[in-house]
Parts: structure tokens; C-alpha cells; sequence
């Protein structure tokens, strides 16, 4: 799946299609698709890790049961089994077992980073006015809301900066 403006198409997915719509509210068609990259529902993965294994192994093993997704960045994810530990399920989740649900696939790479953690070979991208920020950023919990135009070079799991003229108390970099 490309989109973005004019000529300057970025791929934002590849994967399955599990259901699309479309409909109509006021001018505006909007599309929306659910959609699951392959192997996050089609790898499995049957394999007995002895104690003392390293969880960076077991996430590069267990990444390796899936055959279109590449091992991307593994931020510091420290520790080792205490016990034998069997794993006989979906590979993805044995994935976010191991590293607590701090893994994701984003066109056809694995990802795993702690909260703390970004992608390191992505380019800050400053989300202003001029940028595309709509209205005013909402904190939800522990999270910054934004609306924005769309951006198709945005990256999941890299770092932001916001820039607000409504509600410079928001202002700063964010994942």
C-alpha cells in the first residue's frame, strides 16, 4: 500500500487486507482498512530455549520463524531465562512474551523497543502548523494526541518533535 501527494508515493504497508470500507460523512469518503502484516498471523514457532539464554537470542531464533519479516532494531532488552523455556505458538506472540509487548512490525521489519527507546536511523520530523498540526494537542494518560494532516513519512517508533502555537506546554519530542 503507497500513499502520499503527487508523485512522492511512500510504501506504508505491505501484509493482508482482513476487511476494507468505505463510506461517507459530510464531503469527506473515508476508507478504512484492517490489515495484519502475514507472518504476525501465519509463523509459528516450536522451540525449547534452556535456562540461561540470552533474550536477544530467543527474539533473533523466534524472528527467524518468520520468513518475510526482517530483524530490525532490538533496543536493550536485557536478560535471561531462569528456567527451560518452551515456546509451541503464533511466533509473534512468544515475541512480546519474551520482551513484554515492546515488539512490532512495521513494513516487513521486527522492531523491539523499550518505551524509552526509538528508531535510531530515522530523521526527527518537526510537527508544526506550517507541517500539518491540526487544532491543539490533548494529553490521554501518558500519551500526546495530535491531528494532523496526513504524513506518509512518519515511522512508527521514531521520534517527533512538536511544535505548537496553541499549547507550547505540549512542546517537545515524543515516540
Amino acid at each position: 500500500f503507497y500513499a502520499g501527494y503527487d508523485n512522492q508515493l511512500s510504501l506504508l504497508f505491505t501484509g493482508k487486507v482482513m476487511q476494507a470500507y468505505s463510506e461517507k460523512q459530510g464531503t469527506e469518503i473515508i476508507t478504512e482498512i484492517q490489515a495484519l502484516d502475514n507472518d504476525i498471523i501465519q509463523s509459528y514457532s516450536s522451540h525449547t530455549f534452556p535456562a540461561g539464554t540470552e533474550k536477544t537470542d530467543i527474539i533473533k531464533t523466534l524472528a527467524s520463524d518468520m520468513p518475510n519479516v526482517q530483524l530490525g532494531a532490538v533496543g536493550n532488552i536485557q536478560g535471561t531465562t531462569q528456567a527451560p523455556t518452551v515456546f509451541d505458538e503464533l511466533t509473534f506472540t512468544a515475541i512480546n512474551k519474551v520482551t513484554g509487548g515492546q515488539a512490532f512490525v512495521d513494513l516487513n521489519k521486527l522492531n523491539v523497543l523499550n518505551n524509552n527507546e526509538v528508531l535510531k536511523d530515522v530523521e526527527i520530523y518537526k510537527i508544526t502548523s506550517d507541517t500539518g498540526l491540526l487544532g491543539t494537542p490533548k494529553r490521554r494518560d501518558a500519551q500526546l494526541e495530535i491531528d494532523m494532516i496526513f504524513e506518509p513519512r512518519i515511522t512508527v517508533g521514531q521520534l517527533v518533535e512538536i511544535e505548537s502555537s496553541t499549547a507550547s506546554i505540549f512542546d517537545g519530542q515524543f515516540k
